[in-house]
């Protein structure tokens, strides 16, 4: 199935939800935002990127258009995650601004008309912020969200709900919110994203920074120390154990590789040092989890990411010992236990 629908006039904003076999979600996904895109009278497109998928997120779609228009999209063979998010701003949008969104983001009522009051006044911005909620899949997940939704949920993604404009994007670098990694938080100009992807090719998924967080390197490398501006309230809820990259084979290599090389990249481009620093134990800290949870099921291909992950990021200060700490703590074979033990003998004595 390879549908369109042709907006009367060329639409504002456009938002892109990439996604693979995400039928699951879509339906309540649409059924919260495409009433609002229906009020905004044009000004916004809303685009489903399919990435060939097995379920039938084609059907859920043609099912929902009765709430408002949606262009549909199914790549003839799946991409992979990251060329997916970036086919959107760079091949299918048509909107002056471009909001990248999960395939799990439900948004609040209302909201949809703030965003476009917000862009309006701030036109001369390339890049705006937007903070979000985060709530648990499946137990937060509503049973119906029609023209948008704003139930229960477990923490705000930034404590700072006041709006404010921003001297340089950068300032908003803090890894208590990941470091600015989710691509649903910003809203850039489609200019910059097509921009940045000319000419760069996009490799295997998670194989570094590029293609684990696209969205943040379109951003970061165009607007780190330009003007931009945080919008505090909340204006859409994200799940928690519904993202694809949340299994531990996907969070070993974002986070053994990827986000490292992104704070790498921050310290380039003249991140402040009390953000990096936060932002490296944050590294570290996940790091160290991570190796414990892939020790407790060792195989060759752990290992050969463990030795890649010490050899590229060797100078990334922490990464040797997080996954040392992470081995003895994962008591995966007697070395690990016997140091566990003895570690926890020392600990007791002291």
């Amino acid at each position: 199935m390879n549908t369109s629908e042709t907006m009367e006039n060329t639409p504002y904003l456009s938002i892109c939800i990439p996604s693979y076999n995400g039928a699951r979600f879509l339906e309540r996904v649409l059924e919260a935002l495409l009433p609002q895109t229906l009020e905004a009278n044009g000004q916004v497109e809303v685009i489903v990127i399919d990435d060939d998928s097995t379920d039938n997120t084609g059907e859920v779609v043609e099912n929902v258009r009765k709430h408002g228009p949606v262009r549909y999209i199914r790549n003839p063979t799946n991409l992979g995650i990251a060329r997916n998010i970036v086919s959107g701003p760079v091949q299918h949008a048509s909107g002056e601004y471009v909001w990248v969104w999960s395939e799990h983001c439900l948004i609040f009522p209302g909201a949809l008309r703030k965003i476009l009051q917000l862009l309006s006044i701030r036109r001369r911005l390339d890049v705006i912020y937007v903070n979000f909620r985060c709530a648990s899949y499946p137990q937060d997940w509503p049973a119906a969200a029609l023209g948008g939704y704003a139930g229960s949920y477990q923490y705000i993604g930034n404590d700072r709900i006041a709006d404010r404009d921003v001297a340089r994007w950068d300032e908003l670098i803090s890894a208590k919110s990941g470091a600015c990694t989710q691509s649903y938080a910003h809203i850039a100009r489609r200019s910059v994203w097509r921009k940045y992807w000319t000419g760069r090719e996009i490799g295997p998924d998670l194989t570094g920074v590029l293609t684990t967080f696209p969205h943040t390197c379109t951003v970061a490398e165009t607007n780190f120390d330009k003007p931009t501006y945080y919008f505090g309230e909340p204006v859409l809820t994200i799940y928690n154990g519904a993202q694809r990259w949340s299994s531990l084979d996907s969070r070993a290599k974002a986070f053994l590789q990827g986000f490292p090389e992104l704070v790498v990249l921050y310290e380039r481009l003249g991140c402040s040092k009390s953000a990096l620093v936060e932002c490296k134990a944050f590294a570290v800290s996940q790091v160290e989890e991570i190796t414990r949870d892939l020790l407790k099921n060792w195989d060759r291909q752990t290992a050969k990411l463990l030795v890649q992950s010490v050899r590229e990021n060797w100078r990334f200060e922490g990464i040797a010992t997080a996954v040392w700490r992470g081995f003895v703590a994962s008591e995966c074979c007697w070395p690990a236990r016997m140091l566990s033990r003895l570690g926890r003998l020392i600990h007791r004595t002291r």
